[in-house]
């Protein structure tokens, strides 16, 4: 029967085999198929901060979490909105909601947002008529894309 290779010769036998690839630079278009030579770095983060993932409602998910739901349908006051690209003045306090739009930075005190489809607003009022998963639904976390580094 044959004698059985030793973990530390079988390695050195794919080592004595592999021959290094010299690295070369090419368009991006050219690169299909290809393995990076060296390791890329994001310069920063993407998205570079918590952004709305939709439109939506920024709030606090004790407020709206679904055993409080359940005795009665939350309703919060409104105390600010926020578009895309703009920035909250405003903490979301208990039972406050900001009305926010997708990529807008999360304000202070948010931790969910809750999709418009799901909300009845009204005036300063809005009435939360469905809630997601759970804390942190519809929040893109900084650097979900790329991490900086």
């Amino acid at each position: 029967m044959d004698q059985l290779t030793s973990l530390t010769s079988a390695q050195q036998t794919v080592l004595d085999a592999a021959h290094p690839l010299g690295c070369e630079k090419i368009g991006l278009l050219d690169s299909l198929g290809r393995v990076l030579g060296e390791d890329i770095l994001a310069p920063r983060s993407n998205p570079p901060w918590d952004n709305s993932a939709m439109d939506g409602f920024a709030v606090r998910w004790a407020d709206i979490k679904q055993d409080y739901a359940i005795t009665r349908i939350p309703e919060l006051h409104i105390v600010e909105d926020v578009a895309a690209g703009a920035v909250a003045t405003k903490t979301v306090g208990p039972g406050e909601a900001i009305r926010i739009m997708t990529g807008a930075p999360m304000p202070a005190g948010a931790d969910t947002v809750v999709r418009v489809e799901y909300t009845e607003p009204s005036g300063t009022k809005v009435r939360i008529m469905k809630t997601e998963a759970g804390q942190g639904s519809n929040i893109r976390p900084k650097g979900e894309d790329v991490t900086e580094g």
